[in-house]
């Protein structure tokens, strides 16, 4: 990991293991998918044609530099990725913001980094990392109360979130 592009790379990889192939599940709030790019989010896109160089390329523009990735130490980048990936770059920078109690207003800016980076000198980065992927799991609990039908995900989300720690937290 000598760069912050192979950070990127390395996020990538693991984020490719997780998500799956082309899939089109009715109650997946984000319709038809492939690698984790939804129709939801992309409805110009062929989603099934989608190859997975197209994916990555998404992934740089509209998530990694989104959140301002290469700002951060590798755990919080691969972890804030993942969130943003998951569900979205300003849910990904609320639960940032809301572990280094900055402003929440959804956007990763220089405050933010600035919070992050003040907080990692008073509380270890592995601490943080599991604070933020605490917030995401209340966040799935919450998605199932408001509707039961996400229920059947919750255990494939919780998958994630653990094997996301041990990988974040093993880097």
């Amino acid at each position: 990991m000598d760069t912050k592009h192979s950070i990127l790379e390395i996020a990538l990889e693991h984020l490719f293991g997780l998500e799956g192939g082309y899939v089109n599940d009715p109650n997946d709030r984000g319709g038809e998918t492939k690698y984790g790019i939804s129709k939801k989010a992309y409805p110009k896109l062929n989603i099934q044609n989608l190859t997975i160089d197209q994916a990555a390329a998404i992934y740089k523009q509209d998530y990694w530099d989104v959140c301002k990735c290469d700002d951060m130490d590798a755990e919080m980048a691969v972890v804030v990725f993942d969130t943003a990936v998951n569900s979205g770059p300003r849910r990904a920078a609320m639960f940032l913001q809301q572990v280094v109690k900055s402003k929440a207003d959804g956007v990763i800016g220089k405050n933010t980094i600035a919070s992050l980076r003040k907080r990692t000198v008073l509380t270890s980065i592995d601490d943080l990392v599991i604070q933020y992927l605490g917030l995401r799991a209340q966040f799935y609990h919450d998605i199932v109360r408001g509707d039961s039908r996400q229920a059947k995900f919750l255990k494939g989300w919780f998958i994630r979130l653990f094997k996301l720690q041990k990988f974040s937290l093993g880097m």
